[in-house]
């Protein structure tokens, strides 16, 4: 019966100690910059969804990395220049393919100092309708009311998505095909 007793008081403290906690975007905020041979660009949305499972510890820290998944519609990007975003609606496939998404498939999370936290994972990102394996690497940083604030860099290139970069003016205007995304999230339970 001691054994019983002290089998069950480890697993509860154990088990507050540690628990997986769902969060979920409440806003968010992403640009894609890229160039062209006539000038830098950027398109940028305010629209997306994002759901984190973390593992945290008593004091709500994140530990570990349970899921990830990130969603939006190409066609909420905006650059302010109509003509522009049609062109990029049209290299994106919008029609037939309008959702760009990333699902994460293992991760970590390591602490930085302080508040903040490195997360590292690997997952698969959707664009015009081509998945692709890639890696993402952000930070967190923990609020005093327990909210996650989220931001990174990813840097791709078009053609690696099956996107050929737009052209303007009869080919004369010309996209580059890096692109860099810039993402900003915060993360509420």
């Amino acid at each position: 019966m001691k054994k019983l007793t002290l089998v069950a008081l480890v697993l509860a403290v154990v088990t507050t100690a540690f628990t997986q906690t769902a969060y979920r975007s409440v806003s968010i905020n992403i640009v894609i910059a890229g160039t062209s041979t006539l000038h830098d660009w950027e398109m940028k949305s305010s629209s997306g969804s994002v759901q984190a499972s973390f593992a945290t510890d008593a004091a709500g820290k994140p530990t570990a990395l349970a899921g990830l998944t990130f969603s939006m519609t190409a066609t909420s990007l905006k650059s302010g220049k109509e003509s522009m975003d049609n062109n990029a609606y049209k290299a994106l496939s919008t029609k037939t393919a309008d959702l760009i998404r990333f699902s994460a498939t293992s991760g970590t999370v390591t602490p930085a100092g302080g508040t903040n936290y490195t997360v590292r994972c690997n997952g698969v990102m959707t664009i015009a309708g081509r998945a692709m394996n890639t890696d993402l690497t952000a930070t967190i940083t923990v609020g005093a009311d327990g909210s996650y604030s989220v931001s990174g860099v990813k840097a791709i290139k078009m053609t690696q998505y099956g996107v050929k970069p737009p052209t303007f003016m009869m080919g004369a205007i010309k996209t580059g095909d890096d692109l860099t995304i810039n993402f900003k999230t915060l993360l509420r339970p």
